[in-house]
């Protein structure tokens, strides 16, 4: 992947876009002078490629954590709340079933969110968003670090994941199985929503709109 591919990322960004092409990085280490290796899809073994998607890793965990950070602070001065016309919650219902959605139709209904200003184009790399574009066959989701990673939920079933493959086209239900989930904070001895589960919690209250009525 070149820089004129993907002229906007940074050097870092677009190491990270290259990690599903990784399949391991893991190697005997018999001493500390052991090479690390990285393995291509083609099982190629890349010794220098090693280095720097490890420190592309840091580097982007590192900006996700201040994301977080960000977005969760102004979660909790807002309460997430949005608003959505008439008009705009008419062109949803009229294009999509709530119900039984493909992932092409699911990444549109996510572009629609973001023009709406419900949710912002950063927020999709949390939503099992697509990164190449809903126009692209491959899929390739974002590794992101959504904070804390470990979550927990009331209702938590066996049924989903959170990939959206499992959803079986029910985006619905299944944004409401992603928006159950919390994390425990030893701080505040309490459970507590994550990024995504605030994020999932938006699309759930919009897809209840169109299915019942805003």
């Amino acid at each position: 992947m070149s820089k004129s591919e993907h002229p906007g990322l940074s050097k870092s960004e677009r190491m990270i876009s290259m990690i599903p092409a990784v399949r391991s990085t893991v190697r005997p280490a018999y001493s500390s002078s052991c090479p690390s290796w990285a393995e291509n899809r083609n099982g190629i073994l890349i010794q220098s490629f090693a280095g720097e998607l490890t420190k592309a890793q840091m580097e982007q965990r590192e900006k996700d954590i201040a994301d977080t950070a960000a977005f969760m602070e102004e979660y909790r001065r807002t309460g997430g709340k949005y608003e959505i016309t008439h008009e705009q919650l008419k062109t949803l219902t009229e294009s999509f079933d709530p119900n039984d959605m493909t992932y092409r139709e699911y990444m549109t209904f996510i572009d629609h969110l973001c023009e709406y200003g419900i949710l912002d184009e950063g927020d999709k790399d949390y939503v099992s968003y697509n990164a190449l574009g809903k126009d692209s066959d491959l899929v390739l989701i974002p590794l992101k670090y959504d904070i804390p990673i470990c979550t927990w939920g009331r209702t938590r079933s066996t049924k989903y994941t959170n990939s959206f493959s499992s959803s079986g086209g029910n985006i619905l239900d299944w944004a409401g199985y992603m928006a159950d989930a919390e994390t425990y904070n030893t701080q505040t001895r309490s459970y507590e929503k994550t990024r995504t589960a605030v994020l999932y919690g938006k699309i759930q209250d919009v897809l209840l709109k169109m299915k019942y009525g805003g």
